[in-house]
């Protein structure tokens, strides 16, 4: 994994993955009680499928940097476990980002799969206007698998991983 170095309260800290993919639970700075915190949630399924897709396009090598699996079924098999910080923390169960170090949880959640919607009731609700990107980089237009290409095993050993994921994108 990857190290990003942090000097916290006279101690150096080390981060598995860069500061914006680290839970705040990592951060002695960040309380939930001072701040009005938000989060987007996905389903671990759809989750599961996308970062697969995104890490394909590293299947060429590239600064070092290699993607080896061709098969999705493969990747869930061989990557969900506690405790794997590879991919930028990007297999970190979603619960982890709702609690801060004090724990304080985080209230409000925006769906992914109803992501519009939910920016905008955001929005409303704190009396701010939307702003339009327009230097949004769009991944290259690859194969991509989809929720088809899993088998039922690893369907269910996506579930059964971020089952606490699922009963946060559930409420």
């Amino acid at each position: 994994g990857r190290f990003d170095k942090r000097i916290t309260e006279g101690k150096e800290q080390r981060l598995l993955c860069s500061e914006y993919h680290t839970p705040p639970k990592c951060f002695p700075t960040i309380d939930f009680r001072l701040l009005e915190p938000f989060t987007v949630i996905r389903h671990p399924i759809s989750r599961l499928i996308s970062e697969f897709n995104y890490l394909k396009t590293f299947e060429k090598p590239k600064k070092n940097y290699h993607f080896k699996y061709t098969d999705i079924n493969q990747f869930v098999e061989e990557n969900l476990q506690a405790g794997n910080y590879k991919y930028d923390c990007h297999l970190i169960p979603q619960v982890d980002f709702v609690v801060d170090r004090y724990g304080n949880e985080c209230e409000t959640f925006l769906r992914f799969e109803n992501l519009n919607h939910d920016v905008d009731w955001f929005l409303q609700r704190h009396n701010l206007k939307r702003t339009n990107y327009k230097n949004v980089k769009k991944l290259k237009s690859l194969p991509h698998k989809n929720e088809n290409d899993l088998t039922e095993k690893s369907k269910q050993k996506i579930l059964e991983f971020y089952k606490k994921d699922l009963e946060l994108w559930k409420r």
